[in-house]
């Protein structure tokens, strides 16, 4: 059964300029999702001590603390900084979206990507496209600004590959279906591990 662990505080050591240990989707927005933990590394090392749900997984973001508003771009650069840090992760609340009959027009997403990037982040959702229709019909599927698109008819690929995929959809006659991913949102969590 999947985990009721939305949300906790993991605590690691990193080496300064090393890394933690895991491959991170960098972009414009509040959150850093995590697209690979490496074998070994902080994360590993924590994830080794660590209960099975409060270990730390591909798919998982890191978020700022609780009352903070650093971006991803300032929470990476503080974890590539070093030191013993309290990391907040949030377990990835995914969903489908769709599918969108592109002959009926385009998504009416502005997109935004890293090359090395496992993920494509929306950065606004137009209220002229096939996205805003399906989110007015959908409230519990919501494509939100701040979202990662993880995956596109099913596909998983670096972010150029899925921005390919999505830029292809404005030429097809069929239909898309996005896979979306954004952080659990979460009130009292379990605590420091």
């Amino acid at each position: 059964p999947p985990s009721e662990v939305r949300g906790f505080t993991a605590r690691v050591v990193v080496t300064k300029g090393r890394g933690p240990g895991g491959v991170f989707d960098t972009t414009l927005g509040r959150h850093l999702r995590i697209a690979r933990v490496e074998t070994t590394g902080p994360i590993a090392s924590y994830n080794s001590f660590a209960l099975e749900d409060f270990r730390i997984r591909a798919d998982d973001f890191v978020v700022a603390p609780k009352g903070g508003n650093a971006s991803a771009r300032e929470l990476l650069l503080g974890i590539m900084a070093g030191g013993r840090m309290d990391l907040e992760i949030r377990r990835p609340n995914t969903f489908r979206a769709g599918p969108f009959d592109m002959a009926a027009g385009k998504l009416g997403l502005d997109l935004s990507m890293h090359q090395q990037s496992c993920s494509v982040y929306v950065k606004q959702v137009f209220d002229t496209g096939l996205v805003d229709k399906h989110n007015r019909n959908h409230h519990e599927r919501m494509v939100r600004s701040g979202d990662f698109i993880i995956e596109v008819n099913g596909e998983r690929g670096s972010a150029e590959v899925l921005a390919k995929m999505l830029g292809a959809s404005g030429a097809w006659s069929g239909t898309i279906e996005l896979t979306v991913s954004r952080p659990h949102e979460v009130g009292g969590f379990g605590g420091l591990c």
